[in-house]
Formats: C-alpha cells, sequence, structure tokens
C-alpha cells in the first residue's frame, strides 16, 4: 500500500476488510452448537403392551375373593340397612337386616329348650350314679338335648339369613336397596370390594402368551396421567378364548394402588431384562437409509462418528454396542442427525442422566 494514495488507501481497506470478515465468520460457524450426554450402565426391559380392566382378585385356595356381593337368601322385607356406599366396614359388620322378628323368636324358643334339655339331662345323670334310673332314659336324655342342640343351630342359620354381614375388609361399593323394601330371593343387595386386593385383567393374543411368564414384574400406565404402577404377572390361563384368540392373564396390583375396578388402563409387561448395559439416550442414535446405525462422541470439541449395534429400548433409553464405547463417554444426542465425522463442535447444553 506504499504507493496508494490516500483515496486508493481507503478503497483497498473497504474492499478487503470486508473480505476478511466474512473469512472469519464462516470459520467459526463451521463448529455444530450440540448438546451431550453422557454414555450410561443401566438395566433396560423389553416390554409387551397391551390393556386390562381393573377387577377385584379372585378367589385362591384358602383366601376369599376381594369382593363379595350380597344376595338375598330368602324372600322378604329390608328392615334395615345400617351402612352407606363408601363407608369403610370390617368382616363381620352388619350391610343388610332383612326382618327377623320371627326369626329371633324361634331363636329364643331354641335356647330355651337347650337349657331345659341340659337341666334334664344333669338331674338323669345325677339319678343314674344313685341307680334310680334307668340307663335308657339317660340315653333318651341325651338325645333330646342333642335334638336340642340340632334346632338352635338351624335357628341361629335362619337368623344369619336375615342379617347380611360382610366376609371381607373393604368399602360398601353400592346398595340397591332401601328400608322398607321387599325383596325376592336373589337379588343383589349390596357390593362390598377391597381396594388393596385388586388385578388386572388383560387379554393377551396367542402369538404372544409364549413371552409371558408367571412372575414377570409389569408397569400400569392410566390415562391423562404420568403415574405409573408396579404390578406382577400371577394368573395365565391355560386355555385360548375361541372368539378373539386370546389368553386371559392376571396382574396383581400392590395395596394402595388408588385404582378403581372397572378402570381401563394400559399395561407393559416386562418380557425381557438386560442388566448392566452401555445405554444412550435415544436421541444420540442416528440410523441412514441403509440401516446403519451410529452416534457421535465428543473428545477437544470434535464429534468422532461410531457405528453401533443397537439392543432393547426402554422410554427414551437405548441399548447400545459398539467399539471404543464406554461408561462415562460424552456422546451428542441434539445434532446429532447425519453429523459428518471429525466436525468441531460447541456444547450448549449437557442435560440430567438416566
Amino acid at each position: 500500500m506504499k504507493n496508494l494514495n490516500p483515496i486508493q488507501s481507503l478503497l483497498f481497506l473497504s474492499l478487503f476488510l470486508p473480505l476478511q470478515n466474512s473469512a472469519a465468520e464462516e470459520t467459526l460457524t463451521t463448529e455444530v452448537a450440540v448438546q451431550v450426554a453422557r454414555v450410561q450402565i443401566a438395566s433396560l426391559n423389553a416390554y409387551l403392551d397391551g390393556y386390562g380392566i381393573v377387577a377385584p382378585e379372585p378367589a385362591a385356595a384358602g383366601r376369599p375373593a376381594g369382593a363379595a356381593y350380597l344376595t338375598a337368601p330368602v324372600s322378604g322385607l329390608v328392615l334395615e340397612v345400617p351402612v352407606s356406599e363408601g363407608e369403610q366396614i370390617k368382616s363381620g359388620d352388619l350391610v343388610i337386616r332383612l326382618d327377623d322378628r320371627l326369626a329371633k323368636a324361634e331363636l329364643k324358643r331354641a335356647q330355651a329348650r337347650v337349657r331345659f334339655a341340659q337341666s334334664v339331662l344333669k338331674r338323669e345323670r345325677t339319678l343314674l350314679k344313685q341307680h334310680n334310673t334307668s340307663q335308657k332314659t339317660f340315653e333318651i336324655r341325651q338325645q333330646d338335648l342333642a335334638l336340642a342342640r340340632a334346632d338352635l343351630a338351624n335357628a341361629e342359620g335362619v337368623l344369619a339369613q336375615r342379617q347380611l354381614r360382610s366376609s371381607l375388609d373393604g368399602v360398601v361399593s353400592r346398595v340397591n336397596v332401601l328400608p322398607g323394601q321387599a325383596v325376592d330371593l336373589n337379588t343383589v343387595l349390596a357390593e362390598i370390594v377391597d381396594l388393596n386386593r385388586l388385578i388386572v385383567s388383560a387379554n393377551i393374543p396367542t402369538a404372544d402368551i409364549e413371552k409371558v411368564k408367571l412372575g414377570q414384574t409389569a408397569r400400569i400406565l392410566i390415562s391423562h396421567s404420568t403415574r405409573v404402577i408396579n404390578a406382577t404377572v400371577t394368573f395365565i390361563s391355560p386355555s385360548v378364548n375361541p372368539s378373539n384368540g386370546t389368553v386371559l392373564v392376571r396382574l396383581a396390583l400392590p395395596p394402595h394402588s388408588q385404582l378403581r375396578p372397572g378402570q381401563f388402563v394400559k399395561i407393559k409387561i416386562a418380557i425381557e431384562r438386560h442388566q448392566s448395559s452401555l445405554v444412550v439416550p435415544l436421541a444420540s442414535v442416528y440410523t441412514d437409509i441403509d440401516g446403519v446405525s451410529s452416534l457421535s462422541s465428543v473428545k477437544n470439541k470434535i464429534a468422532h462418528r461410531h457405528e453401533v449395534e443397537l439392543g432393547l429400548q426402554e422410554d427414551q433409553w437405548i441399548e447400545v454396542k459398539g467399539e471404543a464405547l464406554h461408561a462415562g463417554m460424552m456422546v451428542v444426542t441434539v445434532g446429532s442427525y447425519a453429523l459428518p465425522d471429525n466436525s468441531a463442535v460447541r456444547r450448549i447444553h449437557t442435560p440430567q442422566g438416566r
């Protein structure tokens, strides 16, 4: 610029400096802004998805069902309903009282006959020891007491048929009658359910049923809620429903699940589990049109491409296998799509780990 006059110098600077700034900007834009996360060691599950209905636990050996339906064992008049819907009750609590006045009167007569038969037998035993009565008479008095006790048991049974009590601890879910109402035989009077003994009934297609085993864990998801409830496979039907080609599977819910009978839920049965696997966020894996999957590790602000073999996926994490992969390695998440090898990158955010 020694031979240039001032006007020419100004003209040169106005042309050269913008080109120099443009080249610098181009150098800066080769740095790709990315988000990163670390490779972690975790256990992942493969799930079989389905849908089910919440229901009371069915009866099992030595264990009553998780719900009771009180039906009228006889026709009669409802005298009393001492409980209300939604009330928590105990096993043995009175739920429905039919007209039991005649039954109570018969019970008192039966109790009196037993007391009389006992006193007569006691007297006969004393007379027999004194040889003032015969063995035959004593045996007749024994039979009289046995018959009186049988009549008492019958009277107690008749009264019990008119005083319907709960067979389990639970909540009164429905009362179908009012005091003063006449009911017929086998009318359902009330329903009680134990909300801490619920199951989910699901119909699994026969093509998938071999993957389901007793004791497998499951996740229960509720519509319009982020809450997840853990469950366990406790029953697999030995038969297939011919109408839809499915097999009934029951999942036991934990106590206090806060679910309700009849509720529709989504289920995810864990049919496979890989322990201590290398996992990365799903967003860090890129699969091209040829089906080749890869991810980019970051070291010294340079991204290095690695081909990987994919394994199980759970939520937003996926199992990966590949050379040079190790726990703690930094990998690109947002920005990994078709990122060239050896690209200069600039980290803008590191999300929390799994």
